[in-house]
């Protein structure tokens, strides 16, 4: 259970990273759509954890 818990937490990371760089390169609907995507995530694995 660890083990997936800091896969998902360093895949947070990545995320938010990339989404930094794209929301510097201006690429909103990108943005918006990563961020609904990773609300979704975040909602998942808190229920599963």
């Amino acid at each position: 259970m660890m083990i997936g818990k800091s896969v998902f937490v360093t895949y947070i990371v990545s995320k938010c990273i990339l989404l930094r760089i794209g929301s510097m390169t201006g690429d909103t609907l990108g943005a918006v759509n990563e961020w609904a995507e990773l609300t979704v995530l975040i909602c998942s694995a808190s229920l599963s954890l």
